[in-house]
């Protein structure tokens, strides 16, 4: 399970708005939502578009990093697994099947 690999949580700032986005893998049940963490394991300043480039795979964690598109401060161990953690945000911003 996605969880064990990740142990961490990630708080998405987004750049130039009050705008928050939580990909929480360490809780019981893994949730990806709009809000914040008191204390996340990892936090991403990040443009919107930038967001949004990345969550379309247009774009790597990696090369928006070394283009200093997003800044990271917090676990470097879990900075180094972002695209994981962005997988699993897509995942679960997917619709739900209701068969």
């Amino acid at each position: 399970m996605i969880t064990k690999k990740i142990q961490g949580s990630v708080v998405f700032h987004i750049k130039g708005t009050e705008q928050k986005w939580v990909v929480d893998l360490k809780s019981q049940e893994p949730f990806c939502k709009e809000g914040s963490l008191e204390n996340p394991d990892l936090n991403v300043e990040v443009a919107e578009e930038i967001l949004v480039q990345l969550m379309n795979d247009s774009l790597t964690p990696q090369q928006a990093f070394m283009k200093g598109l997003l800044k990271i401060k917090g676990k470097m161990s879990l900075a180094m697994k972002l695209a994981i953690v962005i997988s699993a945000a897509q995942n679960e911003a997917k619709p739900k099947s209701k068969l």
